[in-house]
């Protein structure tokens, strides 16, 4: 179970919600890489890849901070912890955010 989900409460019962959770830890987990990569860059042809490689990791935390931001204005606290108790309207925007996540 991912750090997250267990900071907000969550039960080891697999949730939409918790899965949701847990591909964003998966994402944010990668955010580091972009330190152990700038000393590789240089003008030779694998250092031009990892140049590539920090444009691509700079360019997913934009977007994943967006998305953060984005669920955030979507979803209270309380709704994360309690997805069951969620209207239908949420849950339509609980597999939009989903989907969102996976192409992250």
């Amino acid at each position: 179970m991912s750090l997250l989900c267990t900071s907000l409460g969550y039960s080891q019962e697999p949730t939409q919600m918790k899965r949701l959770i847990t591909s964003l830890d998966e994402v944010m987990n990668k955010m580091p890489h972009l330190v152990k990569l700038n000393p590789l860059v240089d003008s030779t042809e694998t250092g031009k890849n990892y140049q590539k490689a920090i444009i691509l990791l700079k360019t997913s935390h934009r977007s994943m901070m967006n998305w953060m931001q984005g669920f955030g204005e979507r979803f209270t606290g309380d709704e994360m912890m309690k997805e069951n108790t969620l209207p239908n309207k949420k849950k339509t925007w609980l597999n939009e955010e989903e989907k969102k996540i996976n192409t992250l």
